[in-house]
Parts: structure tokens; C-alpha cells; sequence
């Protein structure tokens, strides 16, 4: 038996394993439409080598984007953490303030009732009541 190589591939199948390696981020694989191109083989080659050259520039167009986008999405990320402490720090401030809040309204509230009970102790009955109950207290002491 004698050995046979292998069938060499067809530009088209080429042209297709390439497509399918780029499509999956394999972007180097466009260098083995380049490696079929030829400048010295004819017409055919030539028109190789120029589909060669703007599959390849497709490519290094796509490359440019997907960096991009992965730029993006790092800068992305990077806001959504920031976003995410100035959160939790908002969110420490806020409590804190209705800390203080609840604590004000205490002092308030001690405050109103300051003034309410100085209104009642310095109003002229509540001060003829207390005269009263000392001059009360002074005879029940004198006549006991």
C-alpha cells in the first residue's frame, strides 16, 4: 500500500476555517490568508492577496473594538464600585443622621417640657397656690 497525503484544502474551506476562528476571537488565524497570497503567482494570487488584505484589516478593525469594549466594560466596573461605596457610605450617613435626628428630638422634647412646667410653675395662680399652702402649713403649725 502506498501512502497518500492528505487532501490540501480548498481556498474556500480556507477561507471558511479562518471565518470561524475569527468568529470565535482566534484573531491571529487570518495570517494563513496572508500565507496563501502570493504576489507572484498571477492574477489569482493577487486578488488572494488583495482579499487577504481587507479580511485582515476587518479583523484588526474588530480587535479594536473588542479592546474597546473591554475598556469600557472595566470602566464599567470600576464606576459601579465606586457607585457602590459611595452607597454604603450614604448609607453610614444617613444613619447617622437619624441618630442624631432621634437624638434632638429628645432634647426637644425635654426642652418643651422645661418651658411647660416653668409656665406653670411661674404663673400667678400656681404662685398664689403655693402662698396658700404655706400660710395653711404655718397655722396648722401654730395651732398644733
Amino acid at each position: 500500500m502506498v501512502a497518500t497525503e492528505p487532501p490540501t484544502p480548498s481556498l474556500v474551506e480556507i477561507l471558511r476555517d479562518v471565518c470561524q476562528a475569527v468568529a470565535s476571537g482566534q484573531y491571529d488565524a487570518v495570517d494563513r490568508v496572508f500565507a496563501l497570497a502570493d504576489p507572484r503567482g498571477g492574477e489569482a494570487a493577487v486578488l488572494l492577496a488583495e482579499l487577504g488584505e481587507a479580511f485582515g484589516l476587518m479583523v484588526v478593525q474588530l480587535e479594536v473594538r473588542e479592546e474597546h469594549q473591554k475598556q469600557l466594560i472595566a470602566e464599567l466596573e470600576e464606576a459601579a464600585r465606586r457607585l457602590r461605596e459611595a452607597q454604603s457610605r450614604l448609607h453610614a450617613e444617613n444613619a447617622g443622621l437619624r441618630r442624631q435626628m432621634t437624638s434632638l428630638e429628645v432634647q426637644i422634647d425635654q426642652t418643651g417640657r422645661q418651658r411647660a412646667v416653668s409656665e406653670i410653675v411661674e404663673s400667678d395662680f400656681f404662685v398664689a397656690l403655693q402662698t396658700r399652702a404655706r400660710d395653711l402649713r404655718r397655722r396648722g403649725q401654730e395651732g398644733g
